[in-house]
């Protein structure tokens, strides 16, 4: 004998919210968290007592900065293995000839 449906928990669950409806959907969409707005950046700066005009970097300025110098650790850091690798490949090299030769 197989089960009605309509007596189960999921089909009871199917009827306990409201099919949504474009009311509903709108409402969603109106109290769903926006994001910030951005706004234009802003250059701070100070005058020195000696009348030059010093001005800081802009937080986009910041993050430019930031990735070059992350790209050229990693660069570097790429350059190390590579010498390191062909230092080793050289020293092997050599230890496989002395080898072959005794």
């Amino acid at each position: 004998m197989a089960h009605d449906l309509t007596l189960t928990r999921i089909g009871m669950a199917e009827h306990a919210y409201p099919a949504p409806s474009r009311n509903l959907l709108s409402e969603q969409q109106r109290r769903r968290p926006r994001p910030m707005p951005k706004h234009g950046e802003v250059r701070i700066g100070y005058r020195s007592p000696e009348g030059q005009t010093i001005m800081a970097y802009t937080e986009s300025e910041l993050a430019t900065i930031r990735a070059e110098e992350l790209a050229n650790k990693l660069f570097e850091q790429q350059q190390r293995k590579a010498d390191n690798a062909a230092k080793v490949a050289k020293q092997m090299a050599e230890i496989d000839g002395w080898a072959h030769k005794a």
